[in-house]
């Protein structure tokens, strides 16, 4: 269903300072961050949204296993604008999660050199595209084992 090439492993993504940029929902404790950048005008955002967040909120968020940062990344997409803007008054409101977004991170997302969205940075590997909850639970699990030393 879920649309997307998972990319894990080192990438100039590790090198992008993300801290201080986006929203965050999580514990700060979590052992893994995962930054999303997404535009509010796409359509493999919302369906990414509407398929496989609610399973990652719920599974690895709320749990304390993922501490997750959203940066809303005009892509130029139909609508996103808009949908941003929309976003910024909810934020202003205390209502971001519930609605999402503000863009504040241009010179961040800039230095990731984002060709598409939605864009995930898991612990400064990138995956790209709306990702299906299994695609996801893998590369999260792949990531809490830790590197394998022996290939």
């Amino acid at each position: 269903m879920g649309l997307g090439v998972a990319a894990p492993g080192a990438s100039a993504a590790q090198d992008v300072d993300l801290g201080g940029v986006g929203y965050v929902l999580g514990s700060p404790e979590a052992p893994i961050t995962v930054v999303e950048l997404s535009d509010f005008g796409c359509w493999a955002c919302a369906l990414f949204h509407e398929t496989t967040w609610p399973a990652i909120e719920r599974e690895f968020v709320q749990t304390g296993r993922i501490q997750w940062r959203h940066i809303p990344f005009l892509f130029g997409l139909r609508h996103g604008e808009d949908g941003t803007k929309a976003a910024e008054c909810a934020a202003d409101q205390g209502q971001y999660w519930e609605n999402h977004g503000k863009d504040r991170t241009r010179r961040a997302t800039a230095e990731l050199d984002v060709s598409g969205t939605p864009t995930f940075v898991i612990n400064g590997s990138r995956a790209l595209g709306a990702l299906t909850i299994e695609v996801f639970r893998g590369l999260l699990e792949e990531v809490e084992r830790g590197p394998n030393p022996g290939g």
